[in-house]
């Protein structure tokens, strides 16, 4: 009698340990995902546009600080950018009804960009060429991108980027972001 009291204690032990360990990690996932999720510094963006090679991404707060807000772009090279108020100008952002792009940094300021036959350079590296069914007109620029203006690009060929709409300036730029997956 006394053997099967002492197994029963043992195996309430063991229940109440695995309990604890389930709680404690319950509470842990729920205060990951209210941090990750909830946080204005911070959060996990998804993107279903298929002019990245990326889906999700880790959206952190830019500085308020121009030269600050540069150097995270420049680390990380991927932004989120406000275009909500170019809908009127530009027909398919108004048709997808979209207010912020997930674009790649093809160009900074201060780098060359040219525009020969259709196709893009920056600093002699190509970034991409026009498509030749696209909905508005190319944007044609040969120079030096002017301070505080970034030429985003996508990678895919029907990406609907700076290659029609022109440079992006950094107060339009909402969040840098890391790409997860």
């Amino acid at each position: 009698m006394k053997i099967l009291l002492r197994r029963l204690e043992e195996r309430l032990q063991e229940e109440r340990k695995t309990f604890r360990t389930l709680a404690l990690s319950y509470l842990l996932a729920l205060l990951f995902v209210t941090f990750l999720f909830y946080l204005p510094f911070f959060r996990i963006i998804g993107s279903l546009d298929y002019s990245l090679p990326y889906r999700f991404f880790l959206w952190i707060k830019p500085s308020s600080n121009p030269k600050e807000k540069d150097a995270q772009i420049r680390k990380y090279g991927y932004v989120e950018v406000y275009v909500g108020d170019m809908q009127e100008k530009y027909m398919p952002l108004k048709k997808k009804r979209v207010f912020y792009l997930i674009k790649k940094v093809g160009c900074y300021p201060g780098d060359v960009l040219t525009f020969k036959d259709g196709v893009f350079h920056c600093n002699g590296r190509r970034l991409g060429m026009v498509h030749p069914e696209a909905p508005a007109p190319p944007f044609k620029w040969n120079g030096k991108i002017p301070e505080g203006h970034y030429f985003l690009i996508g990678t895919h060929p029907r990406s609907f980027d700076s290659k029609y709409i022109g440079f992006f300036s950094l107060d339009k730029i909402t969040g840098v972001l890391i790409p997860l997956y």
